[in-house]
């Protein structure tokens, strides 16, 4: 699903791991991975994981804990730092401190990306109902956690949620059915700063679950599959972005004629390069007594 989007950067929240680095796979070498993980024992669930293409600059900068799961990082293009971050908010149930520690770590955020001229962009699950005020044929009222959303753009007036947005295409981020109804809500969310809109293009949110993330484990007698139950976002942006070159170190010149007649000399009159054959004397070693 992540090799399709070909994406540069992603998020996703709910991994769902003990510790670190057990999320593997070789198409994900091409990326560098921040994650965050729950450290209190026998808290299932949670955990974020958020990667970062290697040709790009990307530095972690700030993480929560277990009450705020948030992981924010610096990815650097040329002429703007994109300060992103990954977010699990808090659920319905969950005390009213812990909604307000989430919603204060974002608050500080937009802080400092202002303060170090960044561009600010948030993905998250947000776990709460925004309500059609905020997000446009959105099917469900507000709830106590959109509040919080609300409150938070109130407080922040350059931030802005892309869902629901004119460049928006699809609108049901969470949908599954339970025993009583089929659930359907906007949950996961893009809220950029308004100094972001000029390089977005677009966002997409695929309903249909075409690119939905799988679990496969092996079960007695074949395997299983668990589809997740969110649809995946994406947020297309236009950014410049220069690929980065290794730099090259000169170590040996193959076109050097007084070189290339010292290599011949060395191999058709002595054995000092071949030694290393007879007894196990590093190559290197050998080459730096003949180099000068």
């Amino acid at each position: 699903a992540l090799k399709s989007t070909n994406a540069k950067v992603f998020f996703v929240q709910e991994v769902k791991q003990q510790s670190t680095g057990r999320i593997v796979s070789d198409y994900l070498k091409s990326f560098q991975l921040f994650e965050l993980v729950r450290k209190a024992e026998k808290v299932a669930g949670g955990g974020l994981m958020f990667g970062v293409d290697r040709e790009l600059h990307a530095v972690q900068v700030r993480q929560g804990d277990d009450e705020v799961e948030c992981l924010s990082v610096v990815v650097s293009v040329p002429g703007v730092d994109i300060r992103a971050v990954c977010g699990y908010g808090p659920q319905r149930r969950d005390s009213a401190r812990r909604k307000s520690l989430f919603w204060e770590y974002l608050n500080m955020e937009v802080q400092l990306a202002e303060a170090n001229n960044q561009i600010l962009i948030i993905q998250m699950d947000s776990n709460c109902y925004a309500g059609s005020q905020i997000i446009p044929n959105d099917p469900n009222p507000q709830n106590e956690n959109g509040k919080y959303l609300k409150s938070y753009l109130k407080r922040n007036p350059s931030m802005r949620v892309v869902n629901g947005s004119s460049i928006c295409v699809g609108l049901i981020t969470r949908q599954r059915n339970t025993t009583l109804r089929e659930e359907r809500a906007v949950l996961d969310v893009f809220i950029v700063c308004v100094r972001s809109l000029p390089f977005i293009r677009s966002m997409k949110v695929d309903e249909k679950g075409e690119l939905r993330l799988s679990n496969f484990h092996n079960v007695r007698g074949g395997q299983n599959t668990t589809h997740s139950d969110h649809n995946m976002v994406t947020l297309n942006c236009k950014f410049p972005i220069s690929r980065t070159k290794p730099k090259r170190t000169e170590l040996f010149d193959f076109k050097n004629k007084e070189g290339q007649q010292l290599f011949k000399d060395l191999t058709t009159q002595t054995n000092k390069l071949s030694q290393c054959f007879e007894d196990k004397t590093p190559f290197f070693m050998l080459l730096s007594q003949v180099l000068y």
